[in-house]
This record gives structure tokens, C-alpha cells and sequence, in this order.
């Protein structure tokens, strides 16, 4: 995941941006039993696996004083499935 930040404005403020793109897809057909007990296969080859987001990525600022320090940011996940 690449992240992208600058050395500290006015001297205590850093903001950064954070991004990933992933593009993974399923090789293979599952296998699976079917009732009588013969194996089958589901059609899942080509298709991208459950809970994937193609992209992610989030924008935010650090604030430091001496010792402390506070981050805030803002996250964003692309669309996920959780079924084939």
C-alpha cells in the first residue's frame, strides 16, 4: 500500500494520502459435494473472491506538539461481496 506524505507544515501539521488497488480473481472452479455424493463445480473462475475491494485508500493529517501527537483521517473501501 504506497503512502504519501510531506515533512511538517507550520511547523507541526503533516498531511498524508494512503491508496491500494487490488485486482485478484479466482483460478479455478470451487469443488463442492453434491447430494447424491458426486462432486461438482461451482463457476467461480474469473470472478473476484469474497471481501475484496478493488480500492481502498484514505486522506488525513497528523498534528504534532512535542511528545504528542493526534492523526486524524478518512477511510474509504470500495464495494465488497460476501456471496459467490
Amino acid at each position: 500500500m504506497p503512502m504519501l506524505s510531506t515533512k511538517s507544515l507550520f511547523h507541526r501539521v503533516r498531511p498524508y494520502l494512503s491508496f491500494e488497488y487490488l485486482h485478484a480473481t479466482m483460478d479455478n472452479n470451487l469443488p463442492i459435494a453434491a447430494d447424491n455424493g458426486s462432486i461438482d463445480f461451482l463457476r467461480t473462475e474469473g470472478r473476484t473472491p469474497i471481501i475484496m475491494p478493488k480500492f481502498m485508500g484514505s486522506v488525513g493529517l497528523t498534528y504534532t506538539a512535542g511528545p504528542l501527537f493526534l492523526n486524524t483521517s478518512i477511510r474509504y473501501t470500495d464495494k465488497q461481496y460476501s456471496t459467490f
